[in-house]
């Protein structure tokens, strides 16, 4: 039975995770208070090489608004915030090592660790932080998205930077959550080099070429200049193809992060042998409506779809958002409005309200959340009997390019005119801490179904930790050689080398 979940800050970031406690891992001990730890515990040797599969593609260019988890997962190994929020939403030192607040919170000042490098040994000084926010907000605008730092506008009026390790940040009105706003993933730093495909960081992680794309396989190596560097000399980052994404005894990855129901189903099942293990829930459905009222109430297929959702007989791993508070969590904020959202039908079946008819529903297709959600919405929006093939709404996947191009077409001009034809609807996949696409603003919205990503794992790996943002920490991973689990794989009993 699937449990609604309370209404979550989008600021502080509280999972339900593990206690905090000391570990070592990959050849260091964390400290208290440093991540929580998924697999807690501690390895007792480092792995020559950490392989890690994922099912989506990583793009450099991506940086700093992550498209998909596998992007998401990279970038949170290789670059850094001022600020890091532990998976209690706690800030902890990362770019900065310290920060201080006066005027009531209105002035924060912020200081640079001490002999903070990018990956090429070049210092990283508060200009390079000020002019890495200018670019995150200049590839926003590009975007079409809202500003990353909407509560620091105008930043040349609210940040002045007082020597080559600090600036100073000073609001219209005092913040207590300054700290946590700063850790947002969209803010870490970089710096652009000539012909390096790779913007520099100052991560625990480099890319071992900063020429070279990363096709589908991305090696990474120890940054040497960061305070905390792991021991693990390579950590390696493998595309599958769809039909090869899963955890094999005879596959050579330890970690896989997924999020498809189906394969989160094959490994729950153990038939590959690995630990599986929930992360947050980071990501939230929401069905996009251009040209209807806001007064319009849902027809009665929400109500069916929510008990679908309820019974876990659609996808098992989906959980009901609270309504139009999570809607705002995830694209809301100062100085960028949220969508209008449907109202709630409380549960109650309702014959009346907003009708399909015969809109098209477009959602990603190669989303199975988005595929499964638009499906059934078509099936249950559909008259029960009589009417033409036609007055149903039907489903129909786009590539992203396409959908976004469409999206961009639609919503402009989503008000239509009387008699025109019926613009299409959306199903939207919305990551929570993203800056959201301004197009989406003012526009009509369904919340429906939240998700989250699934770590597995293989063997003896542990020492995996949590952060903030809700991708795990691969710095501290390390593994059992004192574990039976250590001479087989998969309960096959087959001897394996040391990784």
């Amino acid at each position: 039975m699937m449990r609604r979940l309370p209404t979550l800050s989008p600021l502080l970031f509280p999972f339900l995770l593990l206690a905090l406690g000391a570990a070592a891992g990959c050849g260091r001990v964390l400290q208290r208070g440093d991540g929580c730890l998924l697999l807690p515990d501690p390895p007792t040797l480092p792995y020559k090489r950490l392989h890690v599969a994922v099912t989506d593609s990583i793009r450099p260019s991506a940086l700093p608004f992550p498209a998909n988890d596998a992007e998401a997962l990279v970038f949170a190994q290789l670059y850094e915030a001022l600020v890091r929020l532990d998976c209690n939403g706690r800030p902890r030192p990362a770019l900065a090592d310290s920060w201080r607040r006066s005027a009531g919170g209105r002035i924060w000042d912020f200081r640079l660790r001490r002999h903070a490098r990018f990956w090429d040994g070049s210092p990283a000084e508060a200009a390079d932080v000020v002019a890495s926010w200018l670019w995150a907000a200049r590839r926003a605008k590009q975007e079409g998205r809202c500003s990353p730092y909407r509560e620091l506008e105008p930043l040349a009026e609210r940040v002045r930077i007082l020597d080559e390790r600090r600036l100073r940040i000073t609001l219209t009105e005092p913040r207590d959550d300054l700290p946590a706003l700063l850790a947002a993933p969209a803010l870490r730093v970089s710096a652009e080099r000539p012909r390096l495909t790779w913007r520099l960081g100052t991560g625990s992680f480099r890319p071992e070429s900063l020429v070279l794309p990363p096709g589908s396989v991305l090696r990474c190596i120890p940054h040497e200049s960061h305070p905390a560097v792991p021991s693990c000399p390579l950590l390696v980052f493998e595309r599958r193809a769809e039909e090869e994404d899963y955890l094999r005894p005879e596959d050579d990855a330890q970690l896989f992060l997924l999020r498809d129901p189906g394969r989160i189903a094959y490994h729950r099942a153990r038939r590959s042998g690995a630990r599986l293990m929930p992360l947050t829930y980071d990501r939230l459905y929401a069905l996009l409506l251009p040209g209807a009222g806001a007064s319009d109430p849902p027809g009665g297929w929400l109500a069916a779809l929510q008990a679908d959702l309820r019974q876990g007989d659609l996808l098992p791993e989906l959980a009901l958002p609270a309504g139009a508070g999570d809607l705002a969590e995830f694209l809301g904020g100062e100085g960028c409005a949220s969508p209008s959202s449907a109202p709630d039908s409380g549960g109650a079946s309702t014959t009346g309200g907003l009708a399909l008819g015969s809109r098209i529903i477009h959602y990603a297709a190669d989303d199975p959340a988005a595929r499964a959600l638009a499906h059934r919405i078509a099936a249950l929006a559909s008259p029960s009997a009589g009417g033409a093939a036609a007055d149903y709404p039907r489903a129909a996947g786009l590539d992203r390019d396409a959908l976004e191009t469409s999206l961009r077409a639609c919503l402009p001009s989503s008000a239509g005119t009387a008699g025109a034809e019926a613009p299409p609807v959306y199903i939207l996949a919305i990551r929570r801490g993203e800056a959201p696409l301004r197009l989406l603003l003012g526009a009509r919205a369904l919340p429906l179904a939240l998700t989250r990503p699934f770590l597995v794992t293989k063997g003896s790996v542990t020492g995996v930790g949590l952060g903030g943002d809700g991708m795990p920490r691969l710095d501290s991973v390390g593994w059992r050689k004192d574990r039976r689990s250590d001479l087989q794989i998969g309960g096959e009993g087959r001897k394996r080398e040391e990784p």
